[in-house]
Parts: C-alpha cells; structure tokens; sequence
C-alpha cells in the first residue's frame, strides 16, 4: 500500500523524531505509515486492532499516544453527527 503526503519530507526534516515513528510503525507490521496533513500526526494502517497491542509497549514509540481507530462510511458519520442524512 503506498500513502504520500507532500509536506512529509519538509516536516521530517525538521522533526527527525517523526520518521523514527513512521519507521516503527512500519516494523511493527502496519501496511502503510504516513504522517497527516501538515503534522505532527503519524498514522499507521493495520489490519486489525490485535495487531497493534503490543505497540503500547514498544520502546521505539515511548512517548507516543497511541489512538486505535476505525473508518465510519457516510450514513454512520452523518448519524454520529447528529445530522439528517443527504444523498
């Protein structure tokens, strides 16, 4: 899976600690890693939730916060907002 964020390489540079986190995530056996719009976030895509357990322990992430998330489709985050549903 390939993920590209043109302001990356940029935000990196001046934060090298972002790419040991991407490159632990990735190690860790996520698909892709990525960092998110301009930073300072860094995503991982895995396929499931028990695949990530064991980075809460991980060395190489100490001092990250770790979130475990899930894409909602559009009816689900419409309900979720509270809003009437539009097509």
């Amino acid at each position: 899976m390939d993920v590209r964020n043109d302001l990356e390489e940029i935000v990196v540079r001046m934060h090298p600690v972002l790419a040991e986190y991407r490159e632990a995530l990735l190690r860790a056996g996520a698909q892709a890693a990525a960092l998110s719009g301009s930073g300072p976030s860094l995503y991982g895509i895995f396929s499931s939730s028990r695949e990530i357990e064991h980075l809460r322990e991980s060395p190489a992430l100490a001092g990250a916060r770790l979130l475990d998330c899930a894409p909602l489709g559009h009816r689900a985050y419409w309900e979720r907002m509270g809003l009437p549903l539009s097509d």
